[in-house]
């Protein structure tokens, strides 16, 4: 059964991943530009006419003092940005999805590296995400996150939303 508004109206799609379907390029003249990225789940959400959001990380560094300016620019492209600082690339992208989470669920467990720390990172990111989307999710509205980067958002967004429908797709076998 359909999940309806108040209203009537169906809630739009909240899609959160990893990465915004954008690539963000900052300038040295203090400049913001950005462009469709290429890739599956791009390609395959472009023509879904209900999203009404989508939630990631704008795939670069943003300096504090260029947040509002960003956040602006990329949310009238519908695209709601969670920012990440140099250490929670590194700890949270680098080592634990790259470095751990990803050789573990293609069966390298030779290549696992695993740290508290970055641990700690993912964790925090994590629940930074869920906080953001349910920031923008309407009330009983719909969210579908993707991917290993975000698999402790459900739960977090859960305790923080227990409105929301909530999906969560894992792209890896």
């Amino acid at each position: 059964m359909e999940n309806v508004l108040p209203d009537g109206r169906t809630p739009g799609l909240v899609i959160a991943s990893n990465r915004l379907p954008v690539t963000l390029s900052l300038g040295a003249d203090g400049s913001i530009a950005s462009e469709r990225s290429a890739g599956g789940l791009v390609a395959a959400l472009a023509s879904q006419p209900n999203v009404k959001e989508w939630v990631g990380w704008p795939g670069t560094v943003v300096p504090d003092e260029l947040h509002d300016r960003v956040r602006d620019d990329l949310g009238a492209k519908g695209l709601c940005p969670v920012f990440l600082s140099s250490d929670e690339e590194r700890e949270y992208y680098s080592r634990i999805c790259n470095d751990s989470l990803w050789p573990l669920f293609h069966y390298f467990v030779d290549r696992v590296r695993f740290t508290p720390e970055a641990w700690e990172s993912y964790v925090e990111v994590n629940e930074r995400f869920a906080e953001q989307i349910a920031a923008v999710a309407e009330p009983n509205g719909r969210v579908w996150i993707h991917d290993f980067h975000l698999a402790l958002v459900p739960r977090a967004l859960r305790r923080l939303r227990p409105d929301l429908v909530i999906g969560y797709f894992l792209h890896i076998p």
